[in-house]
Formats: structure tokens, C-alpha cells, sequence
């Protein structure tokens, strides 16, 4: 028995005028048959015998209609031309007689791709060309903006900058074509003032030539919050608070184990580390010191978060830089929404850093109160009096309150609130 592919072939139909069984002039696709008959070449008989069948199909191929084989031809160039250009692995002239091949391998050539389109395609949505029309014919004028060209605006171009010339003052310009453009679209897009790129010379009102550029909202804007970046500020989060801890426990210093002290400080110690579970006893005492640097920075956050609510200005949640020297080192903490002007910017970065400094020279001022006073006496840490010397504000305050010999002498006691506020 003969181990071959069988071709499906066409069922003769009564009303059909043609020798295949399709009405006279209709398209025949040759593809499967062609592709089916490849197979069956490539099976032979077990006893080395092609057979009679295969002979016959090839004389009927060969005497098919030639219409038939020109159209097949000609929808397989144009799907070719398409989907790109493919090439198969093998041909019927390679294969070995007695072994059955696999079917062919297509592989995709890339060479044909068109990457403008491929980039509009997945790039981000650009501006409706309908509502860029709308805005030249409404916004700018004799008296806003004459506007002489446009540019492409954004990193792939998704956007319009118009270029032009103010006929008037840019601040006042700028708010009034932002609300012109909330009336006309809503939400859809928004207007940014920029420097004008490739600018020779400035506006002749003063300052900087500025231009108008035009982008959507989803894509100038940054996106919402991810479940990682919470993630990843919470860890960020746990490790500052052990990082203060830390602080907490270097600051008693003069009470650790010596051969601790000795690892962490001194660069020629040699042998195994130590213990660190003797440390367990100081975490209670060098809490106050974590909380006093915890609430400085959570203060400082406060402060960005405080000064955005009355601007309409969103953030994002803060990263926190921990730090083993310092407890921290801040935090990052990122807008998301567009700023209306610098003014808003500068207010918003400024008040974290006022807010944080208010709270630390508070601390860093009752601390000291607290280390005059004897009654807390059993509240105070020993520390190095070379610390004072680093810095010429906080020394002379501390020299002010505690006096000349205190800061003289091999160590002072401070209470922990010096040490967070400093």
C-alpha cells in the first residue's frame, strides 16, 4: 500500500459548464491545491514506487486552465506585496527521497515596512488637524498672536507649536488663549508657552521670543500611579525608618560595645564581624532620634502637599532616599498635573523645604533647652564635641545656650532632639 496525500478535488456540479465545476469565468484559487500537491511529491511508496495517481494529477495540472493559474498568481503577488515579502525554507528540489519533510518555514523580511506609518501607528495620538484649524482661525490675531508657522511639537511630533509674533504682554496672552481653548475643546488638549527654538534675537518687549505648543492631555500629562510605584515606596519607606533607627543607635555611641564601635569606625579592623543582636537593647532609646527625623521629612511633605491643594496642583505619592549617615536623605515626590506658570512651581518646591527647616531649627532649639535643663539629665546622649564644629550657625546657637566649657570638653550631652534637629 502507498503511503500518499490524497488531493481534495471538486465535485462535478450539473449546472456547471466548466470541466472543474465552477461556472465559466469564475476565479479558481490554485494555492491549496499547489500546496497540498507539494506535500504528496514528497511521499513516496514503501515499495519505491511513485505510483499512477501522482502521474495523472500532474497531466491533469498541467492541462488546467491557464486563466486560472495567472489569477492565482497574481492574488498571491498582491498579498506578497502586502504583508511584506516571505521566503520559504525548502523546495521540492531538496528534499530527499524516502523521508518525509516538514512543513516549509516561512520567514518575514522587514525590509518592505514603512516605519513613519509603523510610528503613527504606535505612537502616541496626535492632534486633530480639524480643531489646529479651528484654533488659527479663532484664537490668534492682531491683538494675541500673529502667528506665521507651524512646527511639528513633541519627542515623535504628536503635537503643533505655533510660531509667531505677541502683540502684547505674554503672561496675559497665554491665560487668555488657555481659556479660550478650555471653551472650545474642554479638556481635550493642552496649551504650553515655550521659548521659541532657534531663536536669534528677543521679543521686542523684553525677554525671550516664545512660541505655543499644542498637545492631548493623555499624552503631555503623566500617567496615574502604578501598584509597583506603591510597591516600591513602601519598601523605600520601611528602610528609611531602619535607616533612622540606625541614627538613633550611632548617636549613643559612647554607650555601645566597644568591639562594635571599633568594626564600623575604625578601616583597619580585621576579624569577624560582631554580634549584631547586642544592639536589640539601644532600639528602645534611639527612638526618639528616629521619630524626631521620621516626622521632619514627613513635615516636609506636608508642606508640598499643603501649598498644591489651594493651586489645583497634583503629586504624587513621595519616594523616600533613605540614608545611614543622615537617617535620610529626603524623598523625591513627582507632579502630576501641568503646572500653570513657574510662580506655582516655585511655591510648591519651596514650601517642603521651609516647612522641614521650621520643624528641624524648632527641635533642634527645644533640644537644647531640654539639654540646659538637669531635670531631663537622665534623657541625654553623650556625643562628640567636634560635632558642633560643623557647622557655624548651629555652633554658635549651641555655644549660646550650653555655654563655652560645655563644647570644649571631650563629649556633650545634648538631649535627643538636637540630633534630629541638626
Amino acid at each position: 500500500a502507498a503511503a500518499r496525500l490524497r488531493l481534495p478535488r471538486p465535485r462535478p456540479s450539473p449546472a456547471a459548464s466548466s470541466r472543474w465545476g465552477y461556472p465559466r469565468g469564475a476565479y479558481l484559487d490554485w494555492r491549496p491545491l499547489r500546496r497540498c500537491d507539494r506535500m504528496r511529491r514528497f511521499s513516496v511508496d514503501e515499495g519505491g514506487g511513485g505510483g499512477e495517481d501522482g502521474e495523472k494529477r500532474d497531466e491533469e495540472e498541467a492541462a488546467a486552465p491557464v486563466e486560472a493559474k495567472v489569477g492565482a498568481a497574481e492574488e498571491l503577488g498582491s498579498e506578497r506585496s502586502r504583508s511584506g515579502s516571505f521566503s520559504s525554507s525548502s523546495s521540492p528540489s531538496s528534499a530527499t527521497p524516502g523521508v518525509s519533510s516538514e512543513p516549509p518555514l516561512l520567514s518575514f523580511s522587514v525590509d518592505n515596512i514603512d516605519t513613519v506609518k509603523l510610528l503613527e501607528l504606535l505612537g502616541p495620538e496626535k492632534v486633530d488637524q480639524a480643531d489646529v484649524k479651528a484654533i488659527k482661525e479663532k484664537f490668534f490675531g492682531y491683538t494675541t498672536f500673529w502667528l506665521t508657522r507651524e512646527e511639528p511639537f513633541g519627542d515623535l511630533g504628536e503635537g503643533v507649536l505655533f510660531v509667531g509674533n505677541l502683540r502684547g504682554d505674554r503672561e496675559e496672552i497665554f491665560g487668555k488663549l488657555q481659556r479660550q481653548l478650555r471653551e472650545l475643546t474642554g479638556d481635550k488638549y493642552n496649551l504650553f508657552m515655550v521659548e521659541e527654538p532657534n531663536s536669534e534675537e528677543d521679543d521686542p518687549r523684553g525677554g525671550p521670543r516664545v512660541s505655543f505648543g499644542l498637545l492631548r492631555r493623555e499624552v503631555s500629562e503623566p500617567g496615574p500611579t502604578t501598584l509597583w510605584q506603591y510597591v516600591i515606596s513602601l519598601l523605600l519607606f520601611l528602610l528609611t525608618v531602619f535607616s533612622c533607627i540606625e541614627l538613633g543607635i550611632a548617636s549613643k555611641i559612647s554607650s555601645l560595645p566597644p568591639d562594635i564601635v571599633s568594626y564600623f569606625t575604625d578601616p583597619n579592623a580585621t576579624g569577624p564581624p560582631p554580634d549584631m543582636q547586642l544592639l536589640l537593647p539601644f532600639v528602645e532609646s534611639a527612638l526618639p532620634v528616629a521619630y524626631g527625623v521620621l516626622a521632619i521629612q514627613l513635615f516636609h511633605e506636608v508642606g508640598h502637599f499643603l501649598a498644591a491643594y489651594p493651586k489645583n496642583v497634583k503629586l504624587g505619592i513621595p519616594f523616600f532616599i533613605p540614608n545611614f549617615t543622615l537617617g535620610t536623605f529626603g524623598s523625591i515626590t513627582q507632579f502630576k498635573s501641568i503646572l500653570p506658570d513657574r510662580k506655582t512651581m516655585f511655591d510648591v518646591s519651596m514650601a517642603g523645604p521651609l516647612a522641614g527647616a521650621a520643624l528641624s531649627f524648632s527641635m533642634f532649639s527645644v533640644g537644647l533647652w531640654l539639654s540646659s535643663n538637669p531635670a531631663g539629665a537622665t534623657d541625654l546622649v553623650q556625643v562628640p564635641s567636634n560635632l558642633f564644629q560643623g557647622s557655624l550657625l548651629l555652633g554658635l546657637i549651641s555655644r549660646a545656650i550650653l555655654g563655652y566649657s560645655a563644647l570644649h570638653a571631650a563629649t556633650v550631652s545634648i538631649h535627643p532632639l538636637v540630633i534630629a534637629g541638626w
